[in-house]
């Protein structure tokens, strides 16, 4: 179960949902605050070097670009040399941080990301505790990364999580965030080959597989089981996630080990399906791979 159950659905339910009222006011009242200080600047004689459509902001290293207005921002950096410089010449009204989870993600191939599920629990987790800290109350959060395309597009992606989490930010709102950006530093998210990417998944449709997952129970941050999540997303256990509460992905099995490709065996994985309540098996991988039999004489379909 790495979508863990929903506990006290009905108990907790009137209070979460008074909770999220007093999210969504404090957030809109922080966005038209924005929105207005955006107005004043744009009404100033003083105009900008270059000239970029109103809803749009330049992209320039260094700067900060508001997640939480007033509150939480990101920013990019070259180097760590720069990150040093940065630090020192921000004024006490700032606080530079930052981690390491956005680097979290392991490629199969040329793919590069987003982060799972688990690194999202961690870094809001993380986030929550700096933006509640009493010594930080009163200064600016910027959570900075490097200037890589993948890292870049990781940190836009975990931090409109949080945003969506925490802040209760719609899909559209946390998308907002980093589409205003241009050009635009974050790549789309690409499948798992080598080839060209003829399509990718955007910040945007992350968010909403995230909103849908959250509007159906299948994601809590309250009862998510971090434990369970990584014993199952493990290698050695069988790389399973519930992809819905009906449907588990899992490393493909082999019959003889093979160097450099860990995986279990049919016969493994076999007791783990039946007490998870798999009965059919969708093949995708080659047939010399491992004998379908061993799941079809244990009662699976396919295989």
């Amino acid at each position: 179960m790495l979508f863990p159950k929903i506990l006290n659905r009905t108990k907790t339910a009137s209070s979460s949902e008074k909770v999220r009222m007093g999210l969504r006011v404090k957030r809109d009242a922080l966005l038209r605050m924005a929105e207005l200080n955006s107005c004043s600047s744009s009404s100033s004689d003083e105009q900008p070097a270059e000239q970029t459509p109103s809803h749009r902001v330049p992209f320039r290293l260094t700067d900060f670009y508001d997640v939480v207005p007033g509150r939480l921002a990101f920013t990019v950096h070259r180097c760590e040399a720069e990150t040093k410089a940065e630090i020192k010449r921000a004024d006490k009204k700032v606080y530079l941080f930052s981690t390491d989870l956005q680097d979290r993600f392991e490629p199969y191939c040329a793919d590069f990301g987003p982060v799972k599920l688990s690194v999202v629990y961690a870094f809001c987790n993380y986030l929550r505790e700096k933006m509640s800290d009493p010594r930080l109350a009163k200064r600016k959060l910027a959570y900075y990364c490097d200037d890589n395309p993948s890292t870049i597009a990781n940190t836009a992606f975990l931090l409109g999580c949080y945003a969506m989490l925490d802040w209760d930010y719609s899909p559209e709102q946390a998308s907002t965030v980093f589409s205003r950006i241009y050009p635009s530093p974050i790549p789309g998210f690409r499948d798992a080959t080598y080839r060209p990417a003829d399509y990718t998944i955007s910040l945007l449709d992350c968010f909403q597989g995230l909103r849908h997952a959250m509007a159906l129970g299948w994601f809590r941050q309250d009862v998510f089981d971090l434990d369970e999540y990584e014993h199952w997303d493990a290698v050695e256990n069988g790389d399973m996630h519930d992809v819905t509460p009906k449907f588990v992905a899992f490393r493909g099995p082999l019959s003889k080990q093979r160097k450099y490709l860990a995986s279990l065996t049919p016969d493994e994985y076999v007791p783990v399906f039946k007490e998870k309540g798999v009965t059919a098996v969708v093949r995708l991988t080659d047939s010399d791979t491992y004998d379908a039999k061993k799941f079809t004489d244990q009662g699976s379909d396919g295989g």
